[in-house]
């Protein structure tokens, strides 16, 4: 017993694979054109000038990263110091990470040395021994990129803000401002703002 096989019937207003294939790769260059475009403005942008001023960010907003907002201010620099007293947390160990190897990893180079003043968690022995871990295993982590992180705790600022040796960043909320809903596993530019706050860009070195 033999089966006879036929071919498919071509529906009706259905344009062929290798067609919609064959349309499309006279399309690619271009395609790769505005890509390699895209990222070379977003690179000239982050080393044009900068600008002093106060930058303010509202609730709900998203498309805010660290990349736009930090990362130009501190490039270029041997060594920054961050002030931020609620470097506690996992998720707040976390965003110090993410912004120190954005720092790193930026074409125009990073730094070398970052020292971070916060203050120990509160909650009991368990909170400071999370904390301690999780800044430990941060710095091991930084020296594969050669970056050398020093930690010291003050239990008496209340204002948070970067210091490079041209810039002052006065950080409205710190580092953590995002909604910790947004952020499991989540890129930066889709969390959202928790509460508004605002950046102040000074320049020192003038």
């Amino acid at each position: 017993m033999s089966i006879a096989i036929s071919a498919p019937r071509r529906s009706a207003g259905i344009t062929p694979l290798h067609a919609v294939i064959g349309l499309a790769l006279p399309l690619l260059p271009a395609v790769f054109r505005l890509v390699k475009d895209a990222r070379a403005a977003k690179a000239s942008a982050a080393l044009a000038p900068l600008a002093e001023g106060t930058r303010w960010f509202e609730p709900g907003q998203r498309d805010v990263t660290y990349e736009d907002i930090l990362v130009p201010y501190l490039l270029r620099e041997a060594t920054f110091t961050i002030v931020d007293s609620h470097i506690k947390t996992f998720r707040q160990i976390r965003n110090l990470r993410e912004l120190i190897l954005a720092v790193a990893s930026h074409p125009d180079g990073g730094p070398h040395d970052v020292h971070i003043v916060t203050a120990r968690a509160t909650g009991g022995i368990d909170w400071e021994y999370g904390q301690a871990k999780a800044l430990i295993a941060l710095q091991e982590e930084l020296v594969e990129h050669g970056i050398k992180l020093c930690v010291s705790f003050d239990e008496s600022n209340h204002d948070r803000w970067i210091e490079t040796s041209k810039w002052r960043v006065l950080l409205g909320k710190g580092l953590d401002f995002w909604d910790a809903k947004s952020c499991h596993d989540t890129p930066q530019e889709l969390r959202s703002i928790a509460k508004r706050f605002a950046i102040t860009y000074y320049l020192t070195d003038k």
